[in-house]
């Protein structure tokens, strides 16, 4: 043992010793938080341009990535303002080089200039050395980054290092904001399907309504007026709990399989307990809403059930005092062979049966919530007629307690009995 170990002592010193640590990353932390907090792939090109230039002390650097086989973004940062960019990709320029040959690319004297500069400023500011590193994704080449400088350098290994992580990071980057804006055009084209749809013409009632989603991401709030014939009107309004694409998907999924069950069966409770059976039999258990299911007959008589959301708002004609609609259930989706309560209630001439989703009430100022009690002086307040006005009334008062600011998505669905 003791040989063995005098035999291996030299070579592992003399391994430690010649020993190479991996090469740090010569991009610091800020740097890269800038580049990926950005979505926009022109302001990453920008970021990316003027990064280059201040780490390499360039007179001018340019940023390009291609947005498909005939064009490219291009952004430049320069020493001087309103540089006429038009890069040359044609011949043996740096770019051309760098974006054919996919690895970076240098002339340390007599640069041949880019295209970016007008005439009588390249004449009076001559660019004699420059440097190329290409953008890449996998094996293809998407891009470059080019840094050009007025006095003869030779570019150090440092320096090359440098732009090819940076040109790694803007790549990250650039990817990002592709996913990015393909998941937001998924999201709209899914946001307009599932925008609420009611009726042009409810026979018997005026209607008012708000929908406004979350910026950015889809939400789950829902509603819906569904003509059941009979002089039958079925009404629901409800929030998935999440948001976007897979909320999305669980939104429709909860809204069509309700209608479903609203045109089998007339009980608001048996369709809450047939939907709440639906999505505990089929093991989603990270689908679950809120959701009122109501109907309403030609005679004013609204029979309804309430899994959980929250309390709907009656207003009597000529009374100031609102009504709240109390709760018949837990939340739908979670807990299986749950029953739902149904409660009745009569609505008369001039009567408004307001739903509206959490958004509304818990609207957020300085860590205070608009609540129920502001909900319920906003309705006391309203002195219109038509429940259109009503939903504006509410969405403005929210509007000034947020500061304009609405954070969440929210939906308000007001009915009135004519």
């Amino acid at each position: 043992g003791n040989i063995l170990a005098a035999t291996l002592a030299p070579a592992i010193g003399a391994a430690w010793t010649n020993r190479r640590d991996p090469p740090e990353d010569p991009l610091s932390r800020s740097t890269r938080l800038a580049l990926s907090g950005s979505l926009d792939p022109d302001e990453v090109l920008q970021l990316v341009s003027e990064m280059a230039r201040e780490r390499l002390g360039a007179q001018v650097c340019v940023a390009l990535s291609f947005q498909d086989a005939r064009s490219f973004r291009v952004r430049i940062a320069a020493e001087w303002e309103d540089a006429d960019i038009g890069i040359d990709l044609i011949g043996d320029g740096l770019a051309s080089q760098a974006l054919r040959l996919g690895r970076a690319v240098w002339i340390s004297d007599c640069v041949r200039p880019p295209r970016i500069l007008p005439r009588e400023v390249a004449a009076r500011v001559p660019l004699r050395s420059g440097i190329a590193v290409p953008l890449q994704e996998g094996d293809q080449v998407t891009g470059a980054i080019l840094a050009y400088h007025s006095l003869r350098r030779d570019y150090s290994a440092d320096e090359v290092r440098l732009l090819a992580s940076l040109a790694a990071q803007a790549g990250a980057a650039l990817r990002n904001c592709v996913l990015y804006e393909r998941q937001r055009l998924v999201a709209e084209t899914v946001q307009r399907a599932l925008a609420p749809r009611l009726p042009p013409i409810v026979e018997g009632v005026d209607v008012g309504q708000l929908y406004l989603p979350k910026a950015d991401q889809i939400g789950g709030d829902h509603y819906d007026l569904i003509p059941l014939g009979g002089g039958r009107l079925g009404i629901a309004m409800g929030d998935v709990a999440g948001s976007g694409l897979r909320a999305a998907i669980h939104t429709t999924m909860a809204r069509y399989m309700a209608r479903a069950f609203a045109f089998e069966t007339p009980s608001p409770g048996t369709i809450l307990q047939k939907l709440n059976e639906a999505i505990c039999t089929e093991g989603h258990s990270e689908v679950f809403l809120t959701l009122f299911c109501g109907v309403l007959h030609s005679s004013g008589r609204l029979h309804y059930a309430n899994g959980a959301h929250p309390y709907p708002i009656l207003r009597r004609a000529g009374r100031n005092a609102p009504l709240f609609l109390e709760t018949t259930g837990t939340v739908v989706g979670i807990i299986p062979e749950q029953h739902y309560e149904e409660r009745e209630v009569r609505l008369h001439s001039g009567d408004i049966l307001l739903l509206y989703t959490d958004g509304v009430t818990e609207a957020e100022h300085g860590g205070d919530l608009f609540g129920f009690e502001r909900l319920e002086a906003a309705v006391r307040e309203w002195q219109g007629d038509h429940p259109q006005g009503l939903v504006d009334h509410i969405v403005r008062r929210v509007r000034e307690f947020a500061g304009g600011r609405i954070r969440d998505d929210l939906a308000l669905l007001a009915i009135r009995v004519r």
